[in-house]
């Protein structure tokens, strides 16, 4: 299975909505009317500010969103819930190594999100 992970770098919180768009058009389930044969999971996530005591980013994670196998991963971001700082999207290939595969971020001072 597949997980997402984000990291936040900033004091302030942020919003990511994640969308995996499966690249050979089928879905595991069908949701909303724009990718309906593509999307694999879709979802909101509220990204907490970094800890102040340890000074080091905040993890938020989310476990096995949809299987593992090769997706386009768009995304957009919201600072505060409210105010769009980044969009787009990556290429997600699986390691085959049986091993748990994520999809690492981080969200740095100006509200992009960069893959590990």
């Amino acid at each position: 299975m597949l997980g997402l992970v984000v990291f936040n770098h900033t004091e302030t919180p942020y919003t990511v909505q994640f969308d995996l768009l499966r690249t050979d058009g089928k879905s595991s389930r069908s949701e909303g009317p724009a990718f309906p044969k593509a999307r694999a999971y879709s979802e909101r996530i509220d990204i907490e500010p970094q800890e102040d005591i340890v000074n080091r980013p905040t993890m938020t994670r989310r476990e096995d969103v949809a299987e593992a196998r090769q997706y386009v991963v768009r995304y957009e971001v919201w600072k505060n819930n409210s105010t769009p700082t980044d969009e787009g999207h990556v290429h997600f290939f699986p390691t085959g190594d049986g091993d748990p595969d994520y999809v690492v971020f981080d969200i740095y001072s100006e509200g992009t999100l960069e893959r590990r």
